[in-house]
């Protein structure tokens, strides 16, 4: 019997432990949210041409920063949290199903009814289990989607800068090939005319 007792609370800490630590985190941010309406509230009394004023005004700031990005971050990850902890709550129940059907004072009109639970408790965990790897599936292939598209900008960068280069290069080869024909213009311009000079 202490055997099953300690497997018990083993069990239970392990299925209440995720959930304490999000309580925890929940009545941090809270206090959080409450600190930073009260030094809203503090900011506005003070005077806006004092010094403590833009003290408080930095600080308030970096906060509402912080805080703000902390509830996108958790507004991101709710619906993993959500499910996560409904299978934590079916596993609860089925566990908790296993062990009053496996009692010697569970009659028989009652066990049927205990197997139905476990396994629609299992189904529905199973379910929950399903939908958080159906979420991690969809962020890696959004990961990989946004590398594909990261890969193909860098080589329409590169692409382009090639591109360009071999413009550039062409330019310079009509440039120069302009300046020799120029430079040949004028010095046949500045040549002597020897035909008429020889009366050829």
């Amino acid at each position: 019997m202490g055997l099953e007792w300690q497997s018990i609370v083993a069990t239970l800490g392990v299925l209440l432990g995720p959930l304490i630590t999000w309580m925890v985190g929940r009545q941090d941010r809270n206090d959080k949210r409450v600190a930073l309406v009260r030094d809203i509230e503090i900011l506005k009394s003070i005077n806006s041409e004092s010094a403590e004023y833009g003290q408080l005004e930095t600080q308030v700031r970096g906060s509402l920063a912080k805080f703000l990005e902390e509830r996108e971050r958790k507004d991101a990850t709710a619906p993993v949290y959500r499910r996560y902890y409904g299978f934590l709550t079916f596993s609860a129940i089925y566990l908790a199903l296993t062990w009053v059907g496996a009692q010697n004072w569970v009659g028989g009109d009652w066990s049927g009814w205990i197997t139905a639970g476990r396994f629609a408790a299992l189904l529905i965990g199973v379910s929950f289990v399903a939908s958080i790897l159906w979420i991690i599936l969809k962020l890696v292939f959004a990961v990989g989607h946004a590398a594909v598209l990261w890969i193909r900008m860098r080589h329409t960068a590169w692409e382009l800068k090639r591109t360009q280069s071999e413009r550039d290069r062409e330019m310079e080869e009509c440039e120069t090939a302009a300046r020799l024909l120029a430079n040949a213009e004028r010095q046949d311009s500045n040549a002597p005319n020897l035909e008429g000079r020889h009366g050829f």
